[in-house]
């Protein structure tokens, strides 16, 4: 039930993409989901390792040219986990792109269904834009829940 809206909400997500694309980064703090003063609330984080283990389990995978994601749908609410390894670059290099990846996926937040998501960037991930990753990762979680309505 909660899968068959997928296209409407995450056209909506793709409304507000464009309208935030001329935003500052502190313009849209009031669209974002949880609690936080313009931060990425730990309760759209996944942490735990049988969280990780449960959507790479059952989740099903989705390839783009900038990630690799797994989505699968839960309950309530939506959250996010991103695995870097080492040999994507210095830490310096792990650690833009993760922020880079939380900031447009707290963009499209409010947008998405309840789902969790693991995306694992690739090495050109950080030449895109915020709001085009942002675009992709909306785009890839639908592709992800289609693909796992069929099953």
């Amino acid at each position: 039930m909660v899968i068959e809206s997928v296209p409407s909400r995450l056209a909506k997500a793709e409304a507000a993409l464009r309208n935030l694309e001329t935003d500052s980064i502190w313009d849209y703090s009031q669209t974002m989901t949880g609690d936080g003063e313009g931060r990425f609330p730990s309760t759209m984080r996944l942490k735990r390792r049988k969280d990780f283990q449960r959507v790479y389990r059952g989740g099903v995978v989705w390839k783009g040219s900038c990630f690799c994601l797994r989505a699968l749908a839960r309950e309530d609410g939506v959250r996010l986990g991103i695995v870097v390894p080492r040999q994507f670059g210095t830490a310096v290099e792990r650690n833009r792109t993760k922020r880079r990846l939380r900031e447009a996926f707290r963009r499209i937040a409010s947008e998405l269904p309840s789902v969790d998501v693991i995306v694992e960037p690739e090495a050109d991930c950080d030449r895109h834009e915020i709001a085009e990753m942002g675009r992709m990762l909306a785009r890839g979680i639908e592709k992800a829940l289609t693909k796992e309505v069929r099953k």
